[in-house]
């Protein structure tokens, strides 16, 4: 076995892959790309799920990457001596080229003549039926009771989400036992209790996934139209056999990170069965961490936001145990030092990531201090006997108590905890929130103060009017519930009931007016933004401007008119656009995000290549003719399955409930699930004008419109633009294209004339013909060998340094030997150009050396090769003294050759 780092390992699978054709590409994004069923990539073959269902053409039919991945069901395991959240995946991929033979000749030859695994440490898994998978084993000499069989639970492999690539696997598997002790692994009874997947003493280190099939939402699995292979190799694992380690922390890419949470907590690793652990938490969630908001993702309280809240706190409360002083944020630094070379976004958005964790866990130890009280007061309540297990369950939602500190905490109480109950709860949890299509969809205190007003959803009015009565049933400030706001208070306030759309989907929320009854009311209230931070509760974040508003009240609610009609304009044109994309560009056209603003609209879809003019020229005019035909815009209730069985489109980032809103444009050729507020017909919009267009990663690009007075203010403006233009030139619009094109080849024609009669002048000047005012300081002097040594040295006025080296060309080819300095104030800094023919280069003559010690005599410097060099200095005003010192550089440089 070869000793390699992890650098080293993770550079030779992919030299290894490069090497047989494989294209190597950059790891994507911990946010998957334009992939709804997915929270954060989770493998290696995330990204390129399009290529294996063929949806994008790949840029190469063979691929290799280190993915950085993450799992969340891997959050309460992290600790141990084999777990993680955040991984780097090690891949090679083929879209529709090799298969099974070349995927198992690669893997066992890289295993054995790359990192030198000992052939009796490896045992091999196949599907229960692929004969041909163990077959291919055997013919690369593998001892047939090496290959154990296995059926779904290990060997096949499913879709990363609720759909995409799947198929049978077979996995490589590493011996870290005795060999020695080795039992006979060809007894039928020994392999049904000993081997890979049975026994502690293997690590699976390499699987080869046969993606032959593409599953759909409803679980049915269809033949790809070719065959693909799919393979992942953990880089921390291969590693850890690759050292001889017993842990991945004790590995070099984690051990500078132990040895600082070592240093903060004053504890060693390993010398405690209980503190070891904890470090092993802290390492590992403040790299997760680190790695999940440089790629963007910040603290909340759903999805992504979540998963990183969770890891983060909890590597916060395991700090806390071990006494840990100083941020976690420090723990990331010496991340981003560690892995920053190969994930440059670490250091980036190192000060990003910085303030974030800081700022988490300063808003941790006030939820801290208040999950402690919570649990102290549920020991109260327990009577001595036991907190309950939904308490323990809420403990670790909402505060990020590990079950362990809870039991601990109650154990000194004397009271225990019904850890069955616990578990029951937790299960219920996790299932409501894989239901959701969400991970760790967790509470937080202020979710709390919105579920203590009773209400689990604020009626909307909005799709029928814009001004309605209402009551105020809550008033928040700073986190907490109030009875009243007086003027100049800032206040999330809920209604009863509101016309206020709240933002989702894209569409930015309403903004207007609450006031009491009556044409001078006696409370106003200023909303600037509409929200539901939970669930279905539309919170109105406001601004009192005149009197006193109080729970309880009656209200009059106003939406700002205008601007709703401008977003209504902008969200159905973003409909039109997304069926325009997928219908010039191709199907495979999803959205990635939008935002649907009353100033423009921007759209963010999946395609690989950048548009081009024709084809934003051809998506704008289907768009327009839309418009001009004035298609009705139908809104459609129906269940989430019936939608998406009708070929409804589902959007990046959201989650649908069984019944959902849609909206349909000439059907079917737009037909989206969309909460959000639209025209009753497409001639509203207006004119919709495409604005720009770029990517903004990898296969991800944005599209920025305009609509409506919008785009009738662009038309003004190019039209002004042309207008002007043509004003200035003097000829008709039409023209203005020909004209331009004339005057720029004219412009072309007069730089190059004024640049040969500046080379002419240049010329005369140096030699005295045109009684142009200039400084010389030739030379010449018999070398120590007797070699005649010539100089012309001067200062000339040119405009620019290719002038300057171009009329020196001209002098050195005119001497059959000699040195060359030329010199001039360009741009108000003293430029010097040196060259020296070659003939005196043999006698150590050296142009660089040369325009070194000149340039050093005008406060600047320069260098070059032995031939040309070139000069700049700060002191324009010593540029002549420095040319009257180059005889003496001259000399100077023979001298010291001769020495």
């Amino acid at each position: 076995m070869r000793f390699m780092t992890a650098d080293e390992a993770r550079e030779a699978f992919l030299k290894y892959f490069q090497e047989r054709d494989h294209l190597r590409l950059p790891s994507a994004s911990l946010i998957p790309s334009g992939d709804p069923t997915l929270l954060l990539t989770t493998a290696g073959m995330v990204p390129f799920k399009p290529y294996f269902c063929r949806e994008l053409e790949p840029p190469h039919p063979r691929i290799t990457t280190v993915q950085k991945s993450f799992r969340t069901t891997d959050i309460e395991e992290v600790g141990d001596a084999t777990h993680l959240t955040m991984f780097e995946m090690l891949g090679n991929f083929s879209f529709g080229d090799y298969f099974k033979k070349e995927a198992i000749e690669w893997g066992h030859d890289i295993s054995l003549n790359v990192f030198d695994l000992e052939p009796e440490r490896l045992f091999f898994t196949v599907y229960t039926d692929d004969d041909e998978a163990e077959q291919l084993w055997i013919d690369r000499g593998v001892e047939p009771n090496r290959i154990y069989r296995f059926g779904d639970e290990d060997n096949w492999w499913g879709p990363a989400g609720d759909q995409g690539a799947c198929g049978p696997s077979s996995e490589l598997h590493y011996y870290s036992g005795d060999l020695d002790a080795m039992p006979d692994y060809s007894d039928p009874e020994i392999r049904k209790v000993w081997g890979p997947n049975l026994t502690d003493d293997f690590v699976e280190y390499y699987n080869l996934v046969f993606t032959q099939f593409n599953r759909d939402l409803e679980g049915n699995d269809t033949p790809l139209p070719n065959k693909n292979i799919d393979t992942g190799m953990g880089l921390e694992r291969i590693v850890v056999i690759l050292q001889d380690a017993r842990s991945i922390y004790e590995t070099d890419h984690f051990q500078p990170i132990v040895r600082h949470v070592e240093s903060m907590c004053g504890k060693k690793w390993g010398d405690d069965p209980k503190t070891t652990p904890a470090i092993n938490v802290v390492a590992e969630h403040a790299r997760s961490a680190a790695f999940l908001i440089g790629d963007g993702v910040i603290p909340g309280n759903n999805g992504r936001g979540y998963v990183l809240r969770r890891v983060i706190r909890r590597g916060m409360l395991f700090g806390r145990e071990l006494g840990v002083e100083g941020p976690i944020s420090e723990v990331a630094q010496v991340v981003a030092e560690v892995m920053g070379h190969t994930y440059p976004e670490l250091r980036s958005n190192g000060n990003f990531i910085e303030q974030v964790l800081d700022k988490e866990e300063a808003s941790f130890s006030r939820t801290l201090e208040q999950g402690t009280q919570r649990l102290r007061a549920a020991i109260g309540k327990s009577g001595g006997e036991e907190v309950s297990g939904a308490e323990a369950a809420q403990l670790y939602d909402t505060y990020g108590f590990p079950v362990e500190m809870t039991q601990e905490i109650a154990s000194e109480s004397g009271v225990g905890v019904d850890m069955e109950e616990f578990e029951k709860e937790m299960e219920e949890r996790r299932e409501k929130a894989r239901s959701a299509g969400t991970a760790f969809a967790g509470d937080t205190e202020e979710r709390r103060v919105y579920e203590g007003l009773g209400v689990e959803e604020t009626v909307f009015l909005g799709y029928n009017t814009l001004v309605a009565d209402s009551t105020v049933i809550g008033i928040i400030k700073d986190g907490k519930l109030i009875d009243s706001a007086s003027e100049g208070d800032e206040v999330e306030i809920v209604l009863e009931e509101t016309p206020f759309y709240a933002a989702r989907g894209g569409q930015i929320g309403d903004t207007g007016e609450l006031h009491s009854p009556g044409q001078d009311p006696d409370v106003v209230v200023e909303v600037t933004d509409t929200r539901a931070p939970f669930g279905h509760i539309n919170v109105h974040f406001s601004k009192v401007t005149k009197g006193t508003v109080k729970t309880g009240e009656a209200l009059t609610a106003e939406v700002d008119g205008v601007r709703r009609e401008k977003i209504k304009r902008n969200h159905t044109a973003t409909h039109l656009v997304h069926a325009a994309l997928r219908e010039v560009l191709g199907s495979h056209v999803r959205q990635s995000g939008s935002v649907v603003a009353p100033d423009h609209l921007r759209f963010d879809f999946t395609h690989m290549a950048p548009m081009t003019p024709d084809e934003i020229r051809a998506v704008q005019d289907i768009v327009n003719e839309k418009i001009r035909l004035s298609r009705p815009v139908e809104v459609h209730w129906t269940t989430y399955s019936k939608a998406v069985e009708e070929g409804a489109l589902a959007f990046f980032g959201d989650t649908y409930e069984n019944d959902v809103r849609t909206i349909r444009i000439d059907p079917p050729w737009s037909y989206e699930l969309c909460g959000g507020t639209h025209m009753e017909s497409t001639g509203g919009i207006g004119v919709f004008i495409i604005t720009s267009e770029a990517g903004i990663g990898s296969g991800v690009r944005r599209l920025f419109a305009v609509t409506g007075i919008g785009a009738e203010e662009a038309i003004y403006d190019q039209f002004g633009t042309v207008s002007e233009m043509s004003h200035l030139l003097k000829v008709p619009a039409e023209e203005l294209g020909q004209r331009t094109q004339s005057l720029m080849d004219e412009l072309a024609a007069s730089r190059r004339e004024v640049q040969r009669l500046e080379e002419q002048m240049l010329r005369a000047s140096v030699a005295g013909d045109n009684g142009a005012s200039q400084q010389t300081f030739d030379f010449s002097f018999d070398a120590p060998d007797g070699t005649a040594v010539a100089g012309q040295v001067k200062s000339v006025p040119a405009s620019n340094v290719d002038a300057l080296r171009r009329t020196a060309d001209h002098i050195r080819d005119q001497m059959k030997s000699g040195v060359v300095v030329l010199g001039s104030v360009i741009d108000e800094r003293p430029m010097v150009v040196v060259m020296v023919t070659k003939d005196l280069t043999e006698t150590g003559l050296h142009a660089g050396n040369i325009a070194k010690a000149i340039a050093g005599k005008m406060g600047g410097g320069g260098g070059g090769s032995p031939v040309v060099a070139q000069a700049g200095g700060k002191q324009p005003d010593q540029l002549e003294a420095a040319l009257a010192s180059a005889k003496e550089v001259v000399e100077a440089g023979l001298a010291s050759d001769e020495g």
